[in-house]
């Protein structure tokens, strides 16, 4: 249904103008956001880089999954996956024992055989 009375044809011009500029400034805006969106990923992406492993991640991750080491020391397994090393001690190598304790007790647990 047409609507009667002139100046329909300018309308509809600019009616259609009107939404094309609306358009392109919503354009322009996506694209400035977009490089926006860039510029932080790509500073975040330089700062994930450059910082070093936090200590809690260590805990409860092979610190080799960070540090590609072939074997990584007992220290950075998480508790419960070390080793810990059974040590045999004879009376006659109770200073030696001694000192392996004092040396590292976290990792030690001791089997004591009475010879």
């Amino acid at each position: 249904m047409r609507k009667e009375g002139k100046g329909d044809a300018r309308e509809t011009r600019e009616k259609g103008r009107r939404r094309r500029e609306e358009r392109e400034r919503r354009r322009k805006r996506m694209r400035e956001s977009e490089r926006e969106r860039a510029r932080t990923m790509e500073s975040r992406r330089r700062h994930r880089r450059s910082r070093p492993v936090p200590p809690a991640t260590i805990n409860h991750h092979h610190r080799s999954e960070h540090h590609r080491r072939s074997h990584p020391s007992p220290s950075e397994l998480p508790i419960n996956r070390r080793k810990l090393t059974p040590v045999r001690i004879e009376s006659a190598h109770q200073s030696l024992a001694q000192q392996a304790i004092e040396s590292s007790p976290k990792y030690i647990s001791l089997l004591i055989v009475e010879c």
